[in-house]
């Protein structure tokens, strides 16, 4: 079975570069099962409903329209939540990058994410940090 690989799109102001995007990356071959998750940040009426029409039409397209322009990160940040992959990756609309390149990728040689015990032995440094600085605080407070 094919590993599901989702591809991230933010857009704003170039929605009509979508379906040149999808055909490009179509036709690089790219070995895996593809989702395409496209981002409107804000890009206006038009954008959205083109948006939405072409998502209609195609089943491994969804579109994430979001209310109004929050910028690249967070139009990211939206599309990475609504990612179903197994692999997740961004491109901009533009094809700025070569849609060939995603296969040097996958199976993916850099990987992106949160460890639960890295979160857990960032926290307790944070809390033992916390409490040097209070202790160092009180023991200057009490020199002047």
């Amino acid at each position: 079975m094919k590993k599901l690989l989702s591809i991230v799109v933010p857009i704003y102001g170039d929605g009509t570069l979508v379906p040149v995007f999808y055909k490009a990356v179509l036709e690089a071959n790219i070995q895996c099962a593809l989702e395409f998750i496209f981002v409107c940040d804000g890009g206006g009426l038009d954008e959205e409903a083109f948006m939405k029409a072409f998502a209609e039409r195609q089943s491994n397209v969804r579109g994430v329209i979001l209310s109004r322009n929050f910028g690249q990160h967070i139009a990211l940040s939206a599309g990475y939540k609504e990612a179903k992959g197994d692999f997740v990756c961004m491109m901009n609309v533009d094809l700025q990058d070569p849609p060939s390149e995603i296969n040097k990728l996958t199976p993916a040689d850099v990987y992106f994410g949160r460890d639960k015990e890295i979160l857990r032995k960032r926290e307790f440094t944070k809390q033992k940090t916390i409490k040097m600085r209070r202790k160092l605080y009180e023991e200057q407070k009490l020199k002047l």
